[in-house]
């Protein structure tokens, strides 16, 4: 029987694609990784934005069952587009980053090797000690005790940006929309579908001294279901769901081939209600 994996999450648009072409363009630009691996799946990312994995996994972020070597994203990141000044700008992690590391300084520039904001930082319910949980930064915390906010049973918290001009040449070449990007990331550690689940939460905190107007959000995916040359993409718009699954009944990896999804549980206001999901893309 085949088994079904959701990756949740809360952004505003939704864009999922598959283009064997570009994966020698996978570029790993992080100094950072860690993972959540609560349950069932182990999903990797960077703190620049992009979901990618080790070395030992071909670099592919989501890696299922947990230990198996086995995987079903080779990568995936957020992107924004808007306009500044009637100017169209992105912030994009695609198979490279345009995002960097930590919070937007003072000055508008990225946050310098060793600053705190850089780190990633991971917690469990089962920890005694939450000290370096980075609750001055932003990291959720609750009103009353002070101490960490738990969504789930292990949770990760970082930050990336997109002020530095450079990065900005790695996909699209645009000025920075100079967006800091606070991520919540969690799992519960259970059996069943939520044992099959990842949640993710975007912050998006524009600190660039100009409004973005027409702004969008999406999330990329180039999805593998163990082997890569079998996949296909669909889209219930019911759910604001968007899923992978294989064309052939026997996978060469996985042999009874899983099927995976992100859904969109909730995004941005406007006009008094959520805009949802508004867009769904698959190329090849």
């Amino acid at each position: 029987m085949s088994r079904i994996i959701f990756l949740v999450f809360m952004v505003s648009t939704m864009l999922y694609g598959t283009d064997l072409t570009l994966k020698t363009s996978h570029q790993v630009q992080s100094d950072e990784l860690e993972n959540i691996d609560i349950n069932q799946m182990t999903l990797w990312f960077s703190n620049n934005g992009l979901f990618t994995g080790p070395r030992e996994l071909d670099f592919k972020s989501l890696e299922y069952p947990s230990s198996s070597n086995k995987t079903l994203i080779f990568s995936a990141g957020l992107n924004v587009c808007g306009k500044v000044d009637g100017e169209i700008r992105t912030a994009a992690a695609y198979y490279s980053s345009e995002f960097s590391p930590g919070s937007v300084m003072i000055d508008k520039s990225p946050a310098p090797p060793g600053d705190s904001s850089r780190k990633i930082y991971k917690i469990s319910k089962y920890d005694t000690d939450f000290s370096n949980w980075p609750i001055q930064l932003g990291a959720p915390a609750d009103a009353n005790s002070g101490k960490p906010l738990f969504m789930g049973d292990q949770q990760v918290w970082f930050v990336f940006n997109d002020a530095d001009r450079e990065k900005h040449r790695n996909v699209n070449n645009t000025d920075p929309l100079t967006l800091e990007i606070q991520t919540l990331i969690w799992g519960f550690d259970m059996d069943g579908a939520m044992g099959n689940t990842i949640f993710l939460r975007y912050y998006l905190i524009n600190k660039g001294s100009a409004v973005i107007t027409d702004a969008h959000t999406g999330l990329f995916t180039d999805g593998d279901l163990g082997y890569a040359g079998d996949d296909y993409v669909g889209c219930d718009s019911t759910l604001a769901l968007g899923y992978y699954y294989n064309g052939q009944k026997v996978d060469k990896i996985y042999d009874k081939p899983p099927a995976f999804g992100f859904q969109l549980l909730k995004s941005p206001m406007a006009a008094g209600k959520e805009i949802g999901l508004t867009a769904f893309a698959g190329f090849a």
